[in-house]
């Protein structure tokens, strides 16, 4: 049969619809919200850490200052103690090149230099012989010596023999004796 008479269309279907729209805008904007407060808030974890990072590198005046003296004072560790090993060194030279040394010479001046393990001394002695004897027995310290030069030998006040000696040494000659 047919309707003649028409019926109410609902109104409750529209309403519906409103109430669902305005609450899948209200879920999207909630999402979307969402994704805003993570990424801002990941950005500003990033920008604290560099802020912090900054912060580190440049330090306060103090911190600065401290650390200036610190390496001060390293620097001052360093060269003492290649001051100490090099005294040492030398310290171990002279002991060593005393026991080379006859009785009877002197030396009245001695230059040496730990780099080239070389020395230059002038030196009186009592005669001729007291310095061959000297020179022979240096020259016999191959382990000790490379080359031993004598030169400028005269005869001094009182019959003393002054002369000028340049020696070589070899690396040994820094060890501590035994």
């Amino acid at each position: 049969m047919v309707e003649i008479i028409p019926k109410r269309i609902a109104k409750e279907t529209t309403l519906k619809n409103i109430y669902f729209f305005i609450a899948g805008s209200l879920l999207l904007a909630v999402v979307f919200g969402y994704v805003i407060l993570i990424r801002s808030q990941a950005a500003a974890l990033l920008k604290m850490q560099d802020l912090e990072a900054g912060i580190i590198k440049i330090g306060t005046r103090e911190d600065r200052n401290i650390e200036r003296k610190v390496f001060e004072s390293e620097d001052k560790i360093k060269t003492y103690k290649n001051l100490s090993s090099a005294r040492n060194k030398s310290a171990e030279f002279f002991n060593n090149f005393e026991s080379l040394t006859h009785p009877q010479v002197w030396f009245s001046s001695f230059d040496f230099n730990p780099a080239e393990i070389k020395a230059a001394a002038s030196g009186k002695t009592v005669n001729f012989k007291t310095l061959e004897q000297q020179v022979v027995f240096l020259k016999s310290q191959k382990d000790l010596i490379k080359s031993l030069d004598l030169s400028k030998v005269s005869l001094g006040k009182n019959g003393e023999v002054d002369f000028y000696l340049t020696v070589n040494f070899t690396p040994k000659i820094l060890e501590a004796s035994k």
